[in-house]
């Protein structure tokens, strides 16, 4: 998860049809040009389990704030490598 604190990617609704229903898509991406590209990319994908719960991790919040204002104020605006 190398942009797990990147917000500048753009969010790209992808919809298709598969046994007479119709499903929708989304793909993160810089551009429309990439979000095609990692569409393309699936058909690549392995299958590696089956998702039983799932939830939302705060991403945000305050340390963040502060993270991104000292930043801000410093210059640094080096890359987070924090990963989960």
């Amino acid at each position: 998860m190398k942009h797990l604190l990147d917000d500048s990617r753009r969010r790209y609704l992808f919809e298709y049809r598969h046994e007479g229903a119709e499903w929708a898509l989304e793909i993160r991406a810089r551009n429309l040009d990439d979000a095609r590209g990692r569409l393309k990319a699936m058909a690549w994908a392995q299958y590696r389990g089956e998702i039983e719960h799932s939830g939302t991790i705060p991403g945000g919040g305050f340390l963040l704030r502060i993270t991104r204002l000292l930043q801000h104020f410093t210059g640094n605006k080096k890359e987070s490598s924090r990963k989960i």
